[in-house]
């Protein structure tokens, strides 16, 4: 910006939801097994369609602003489920950094044992563990749990197929939080992978490639920055190797 470059797309980002431990540096990508879970912010209620979210963009479900409540009104929030759908598989979606090497166990028993992954052995425990009103968790829960038995979730419309009760004590809540996975403004660059000013002329030897000024705009497309980093950077190596070296 301050030789001039125009910026693009500076408002997407990819990213889903991560638990971040005192363990690991990077956090760990979260996702459920089967569905039987639901999302609650800190006062305990629901706040989304915990299932129409595209992977990519999920974090786009915490963008929701109360003017009551200052701040992020959806931050912490916690996926909770109950024991049934623990067991179903590991949580852990991917990981990042410093993270990859763990091993996360398959039936999540280790991850509670941990401390990662809080255990009640009713609503009313967990939700006291959470720092929570128990019965505004329990009337969450139980208004879900209705809807699971009718099929019709009237409050964020869930499909029909992905709503299964939390009925199984005990029952289990991670604390989440949005994780990043890449941005994709930077730079914008022209044809040749010329960065480019705010007039739209090229900016002589500076050249960008990849994610950094990525060329995907409002939306992203799976495993699109990895082809544009080599399709893109062939093109800008080529052309920057072409430039009359300076003395």
């Amino acid at each position: 910006r301050r030789i001039g470059a125009a910026l693009w797309h500076m408002g997407v980002a990819v990213g889903a939801f991560g638990l971040k431990t005192a363990d690991y540096q990077a956090p760990f990508g979260i996702s459920y097994a089967a569905p039987g879970f639901i999302y609650v912010n800190k006062h305990g209620r629901r706040f989304t369609n915990e299932t129409g979210w595209e992977l990519h963009f999920a974090w786009q479900a915490l963008c929701a602003v109360d003017p009551r409540s200052p701040g992020y009104p959806t931050l912490p929030f916690y996926g909770v489920c109950d024991r049934d759908t623990l067991r179903k598989g590991a949580l852990h979606a991917g990981a990042s950094g410093t993270s990859r090497s763990y091993q996360w166990s398959a039936d999540n028993s280790a991850e509670v044992a941990r401390g990662w992954i809080s255990e009640g052995k009713s609503l009313d425990d967990l939700a006291r563990r959470l720092a929570m009103d128990p019965a505004i968790l329990e009337r969450t829960v139980a208004r879900y749990n209705q809807a699971c038995n009718t099929g019709l979730d009237a409050d964020f419309q869930r499909a029909k197929d992905t709503l299964r009760p939390l009925v199984t004590p005990p029952y289990y809540a991670v604390e989440l939080s949005p994780w990043l996975v890449n941005t994709m403004g930077g730079p914008r660059r022209d044809a040749r992978a010329r960065v480019v000013d705010t007039g739209g002329r090229p900016i002589p030897r500076l050249y960008s490639a990849g994610e950094l000024g990525s060329l995907w705009g409002h939306l992203y497309c799976g495993g699109g920055n990895v082809c544009e980093a080599l399709a893109v950077g062939r093109i800008a190596g080529r052309n920057a190797a072409a430039e009359t070296p300076r003395p």
